[in-house]
C-alpha cells in the first residue's frame, strides 16, 4: 500500500537507484540528538514540578510561554535555510561559506533586536495577562533578564546548527549534545532546592553557554574556517547591551494596563533595539555587516515598490 502511494505521488523517485548507506547509518545519531534535545527543553518543566509547588511552576510557564513563541518565531527563519545550505555545501564550498557567512550576520541582526525587544515588553505584558490572577505575584524585575539569556544562548547559534544539521555532522555532534543535556540536568538538581527558578534557569543558561561556543568552534574548524571567537565575542557583547537595555527599561517604564499602550512600546522597543543592533553588529562583522544590510534594505525597498505598484494597478 505506502509502495503504491509513493509511487504516484512521488513520480520522479527513481528506485532502481542505490541507496545511500553512509547517510542512511547516521540515522540513529540523528535520534540521539533528538531524545536529548526534547529531554533538555524539558528540563526545567520537570524539575520544577517535582522540587517545587505548582505555583512556581505557573510563573515559570508564563515567562517560558511568552519567550518561546518568540524564539520559535526567530528559529524558523533559519530553519528554512536547511535544504539551500545542503545543496551548496555539496556543489560548491566556496559559496556555502560566503552564504552562510552572510546569512549568519543578517540573522544575528534581527535575532538580537527582536529578542532584546521582547524581553523589554515582558515586565508590561505579565502586568496586563495576569492582572486578574491572585494565586501568587508574577511581577519579577529578574525573570525577563534570565529568560533573555536561556533564550538568547539557544537562538543565537541557529545558524550553526542549521549548518551543521544540512551538512549531516550529527555523529561529530552527539557527545556535545549529550553533555549540554547532562550539565544541564545535574545543575538543576544541585541548585533547584535553594534556588528555585533562579537555580533552573542558571543551569539552563551555563549548558547554553558551553554548547553554544562549542557550535562555534565546530563549524569554524569544519565548515567555514571563520574565527570563532570573533563569534564568542559578539555573544558576549551584545548579550552585556541587551541586558542594559532591558534592566534599564524595567528601571525607567511606567506601569500601565492597556493593550494599546503595550503595542505602541513593543513597536518603540523593536526600533530601539534595532538600532542599538544595527550599531553592534557593523562594529563586530564591518564590511560584511554592511553588505548583508544593504541587501536587507534593497530587499524590503524592493517588496514596498512591488506592493505599492500593485495597490496603485488596483485602482
Amino acid at each position: 500500500g505506502i509502495y503504491v502511494i509513493i509511487k504516484r505521488k512521488y513520480k520522479l523517485l527513481d528506485f532502481s537507484v542505490k541507496p545511500d548507506n553512509f547517510a542512511i547509518s547516521k540515522s540513529r545519531y540523528v535520534l540521539v540528538h533528538t531524545i536529548s534535545a526534547t529531554i533538555f527543553s524539558n528540563i526545567d518543566v520537570l524539575v520544577l514540578t517535582f522540587f517545587c509547588d505548582l505555583k512556581t511552576v505557573s510563573v515559570y510557564s508564563v515567562y517560558h510561554t511568552v519567550f518561546l513563541q518568540v524564539a520559535q518565531m526567530v528559529k524558523g527563519i533559519a530553519n528554512g535555510t536547511k535544504a539551500s545550505f545542503g545543496q551548496l555545501y555539496s556543489i560548491d564550498r566556496e559559496r556555502f561559506k560566503r552564504t552562510y557567512n552572510h546569512f549568519k550576520i543578517g540573522y544575528r541582526f534581527a535575532a538580537g533586536a527582536v529578542l532584546t525587544a521582547a524581553a523589554i515588553s515582558t515586565m508590561p505584558f505579565i502586568r496586563i495577562y495576569t492582572r486578574n490572577f491572585k494565586d501568587t505575584d508574577y511581577v519579577n524585575m529578574v525573570y525577563p533578564l534570565m529568560f533573555f539569556f536561556s533564550n538568547y544562548l539557544d537562538i543565537i547559534r541557529w545558524p550553526e546548527v542549521v549548518t551543521i544539521n544540512s551538512t549531516g555532522f550529527f555523529q561529530e555532534t552527539v557527545k556535545p549534545a549529550l553533555f549540554e543535556t547532562g550539565i544541564n540536568l545535574a545543575l538543576s538538581l544541585i541548585l533547584v532546592s535553594g534556588y528555585g527558578i533562579y537555580g533552573v534557569l542558571a543551569a539552563t543558561m551555563v549548558s547554553l553557554a558551553y554548547r553554544t561556543v562549542d557550535f562555534f568552534r565546530f563549524v569554524s574548524k569544519n565548515l567555514t574556517g571563520d574565527k570563532w571567537m570573533k563569534d564568542t565575542g559578539y555573544m558576549a557583547v551584545s548579550g552585556a547591551v541587551s541586558a542594559c537595555m532591558i534592566y534599564t527599561a524595567q528601571l525607567f517604564t511606567p506601569e500601565f494596563y492597556s493593550w494599546l499602550y503595550f503595542l505602541g512600546y513593543t513597536v518603540l522597543a523593536v526600533i530601539i533595539s534595532s538600532l542599538v543592533y544595527l550599531t553592534v553588529i557593523l562594529g563586530f562583522y564591518g564590511k560584511s555587516a554592511i553588505t548583508v544590510l544593504s541587501q536587507i534594505f534593497d530587499l524590503l525597498r524592493r517588496q514596498v515598490n512591488r506592493y505599492a505598484h500593485l495597490e496603485g494597478g488596483s485602482r
